[in-house]
């Protein structure tokens, strides 16, 4: 004959159940990292004054995008160069046509016209490229480029502006 199962031995069985699957979900979700060709959403923060200033340098090319500079820091030929943006999880990305973006665009005009250098978000729909493995980045055109290793790069599909 079994004895009943206490209150407190129930609550104990939950309890390592939920731990147990709580650390599953956990790490399946560290585990799957997206490939290349996913869509991928990023969301970085910009002012008016970043459009020029933005460059990284790089040999690697990504679906034919490349940074505007290579790496010996010499100019490369392209339209919509990848440029280092920070995440709002300040996560270093390499991103092409950020500032191509028609909405991105139409902003940029309207503040520019406004004379307006306030800080925006820009929530980014893009295509995973791949990760640069050794890229250098500056974030104003007068400045040194800094090393940055295991960079994701993604091009842009869409974004939407938030003020």
């Amino acid at each position: 004959m079994m004895r009943p199962v206490t209150d407190a031995e129930r609550d104990w069985f939950v309890a390592a159940w939920g731990i147990l699957l709580t650390g599953l979900l956990v790490w399946s979700g560290r585990t799957r990292q997206p490939g290349v060709g996913s869509k991928v959403k990023f969301a970085v923060t910009v002012v008016p004054s970043d459009a020029p200033e933005l460059e990284c340098s790089s040999s690697e090319v990504f679906g034919g995008r490349r940074c505007g500079f290579d790496a010996e820091g010499l100019a490369t030929a392209g339209d919509r160069p990848l440029r280092p943006y920070m995440t709002t999880y300040r996560q270093l990305v390499l991103l092409s046509g950020v500032f191509e973006e028609s909405h991105v665009t139409a902003w940029l005009d309207e503040a520019r016209r406004n004379d307006d250098n306030s800080r925006v978000t820009l929530r980014c729909d893009a295509v995973l490229l791949g990760t640069a493995r050794s890229a250098a980045v500056r974030w104003q055109s007068a400045s040194a480029f800094e090393a940055a290793n295991d960079v994701q790069v993604g091009e842009v599909l869409v974004c939407r502006v938030h003020h």
